[in-house]
């Protein structure tokens, strides 16, 4: 029942692609350990290669059992809150948190707890934790995870500024990525700066050409920047694919609008406030 033993064994039958060997292995020396950080040290393992076999619902057992077997481990409760993290995301920022006692330094943990609070709608605490795992991350890729998103969670308090510095950062790194070609756009189109809004937006239609919601602040943005025929063009198709989207259809009533062909704008308006557009039902009692 050597822990080290057997994770040594588990690691070269890994490296000889034998991960289903490597878990038998870790479970015969679990039938004779009983110390319960060498309990924990084997049902990490255990619980890694039950990932790397495709095989989640084994591995969150493994970490779940060696977070109970050691507390203390930093491993057990990290890899269990990041499983934890998809379905039940307090559950997950509470393994975060015992895992950054810890290690109080560790910028994947406060990662995970800024993700937890993400999920949680706790957008404040999620900025905070996200720019602490910024501060501490050396993987480059990682890190601009963690700043993308400190820029959403800066960008849902209304922190545009904020928002945009994170969005600058991690596209001047990537930018062939739609999602932050999308937020960035989205962060400039709420500062007013419609003429970089429309590059960046443009830049994640072609990224992501069947993507609905770019597309119709897109359209948005044109008809910030009085552009009233191509935001025409834009929602059109918007509508056409998804005609429940009522800031598409009063936008596209806007554009129209401003061309001068009234009745068809009120006729959007109309479209919009049957969908529940409060500012559509208002324009209209004003157009009467």
């Amino acid at each position: 029942g050597n822990a080290d033993a057997g994770v040594l064994v588990a690691d070269i039958l890994e490296k000889q692609n034998q991960a289903d060997r490597a878990v038998r292995e870790v479970i015969r020396v679990l039938e004779n350990n009983r110390i319960p950080r060498d309990r924990a040290r084997l049902l990490v393992r255990r619980g890694l290669l039950e990932l790397k076999l495709g095989r989640g619902a084994a591995a969150l057992e493994s970490f779940r059992q060696a977070a109970v077997s050691d507390p203390g481990s930093w491993a057990a409760r990290y890899n269990y809150g990041v499983l934890l993290l998809p379905k039940n995301p307090s559950a997950a920022l509470t393994e975060f948190r015992a895992a950054l006692k810890v290690m109080p330094e560790d910028g994947n943990t406060f990662l995970g707890i800024a993700s937890a609070h993400s999920a949680l709608r706790n957008d404040a605490n999620a900025y905070a934790a996200a720019r602490s795992a910024v501060k501490l991350l050396k993987d480059d890729a990682t890190r601009n995870s963690a700043r993308f998103l400190a820029g959403q969670s800066a960008y849902n308090l209304k922190l545009y500024p904020a928002a945009l510095t994170e969005f600058r950062t991690v596209l001047s790194t990537n930018t062939s990525s739609f999602q932050y070609q999308y937020w960035y756009g989205l962060a400039l189109f709420q500062t007013k700066d419609f003429s970089n809004a429309i590059i960046a937006l443009e830049s994640a239609v072609k990224l992501n050409p069947n993507n609905l919601e770019v597309r119709s602040s897109l359209g948005a943005a044109y008809l910030g920047a009085k552009r009233w025929k191509d935001a025409e063009t834009v929602l059109l198709d918007v509508v056409r694919f998804d005609p429940r989207d009522s800031e598409a259809w009063y936008n596209l009533g806007l554009a129209v609008i401003n061309q001068g062909k009234l009745g068809q704008g009120k006729t959007y308006l109309r479209r919009a406030a049957a969908e529940g557009s409060a500012a559509a039902k208002q324009l209209l009692s004003r157009l009467k």
